[in-house]
């Protein structure tokens, strides 16, 4: 009987040990995550935009509840991101809460940002923005969902 139960403990030790590892998605990763977002937008290079996708589900969905859009996939942040950071005077995050959970990290953080719209206004925003940030076995962000206060 001991045979058998060792025998079965090697089994499933080998089958575990082929198993594809599975990416951690943390708090410090979901730190990491808007803080490449920021980086866009005091410099949109290449090399930041590709570093902020880099998290990111090539499928990813990106829902913005306070304007009703709903965006999908790498391409819109690589298109978009440097357009919006060119229109940004100026921007600020600060963290506030980071909360953990099954396959979804949930972040609260303080934004204000002073942008120039299309028409030459100035647009001022200071608020709380709540983030849900969905990801995948691999460690990859597949839903984005913002709401803000």
């Amino acid at each position: 009987m001991k045979r058998i139960a060792g025998l079965f403990a090697l089994v499933i030790i080998a089958a575990a040990s082929t198993m594809p590892a599975c990416a951690e998605f943390t708090a410090e990763t979901a730190h990491d995550f808007l803080q490449a977002q920021a980086a866009i937008y005091s410099d949109a290079s290449e090399e930041n935009v590709e570093r902020f996708v880099a998290f990111m589900s090539d499928d990813i969905t990106d829902v913005h509840f306070a304007y009703g859009r709903e965006f999908s996939g790498k391409d819109h942040f690589r298109k978009n991101m440097p357009q919006k950071a060119a229109a940004l005077l100026s921007y600020d995050c600060r963290i506030s809460q980071i909360m953990m959970g099954t396959n979804v990290a949930v972040v609260a953080y303080h934004e204000r940002t002073q942008e120039k719209k299309a028409d030459g206004a100035i647009r001022n925003y200071s608020g709380r923005t709540i983030m849900v940030i969905e990801f995948n076995d691999d460690g990859l962000v597949t839903q984005l969902r913002r709401y803000q206060d």
